[in-house]
């Protein structure tokens, strides 16, 4: 499997078992996304070796464009996937990263 197929396949994995697509609708905006994002996003750069996280979202989905933006993340591309339609890249770089 090459490097943009193994990205693709993380995103429908990403897109599919999003945190917040499990939450009961009276949860929402209550805070939780953007902490349990924040933790995310600081155990990805202490954990991993890497510098740029990826982030997938949905284009009709504004709370989560909200939370990436918070997060410092910038969309860099938009990508249409044949399996689950467009999708909308968003990227954080190590010496961007900001605290939320």
């Amino acid at each position: 499997m090459s490097s943009a197929e193994r990205r693709i396949e993380t995103e429908r994995l990403v897109l599919r078992r999003s945190p917040g697509r499990r939450l009961p609708r009276a949860l929402w905006d209550a805070g939780d996304a953007m902490e349990a994002a924040i933790a995310s996003r600081d155990d990805f750069f202490q954990v991993t070796g890497y510098d740029r996280p990826i982030r997938p979202s949905p284009p009709g989905n504004i709370a989560s464009q909200r939370i990436v933006e918070k997060l410092g993340m910038r969309r860099v591309e938009c990508v249409d996937d044949p399996t689950i339609g467009v999708v909308l890249r968003h990227r954080l770089d190590r010496a961007d990263r900001k605290s939320a």
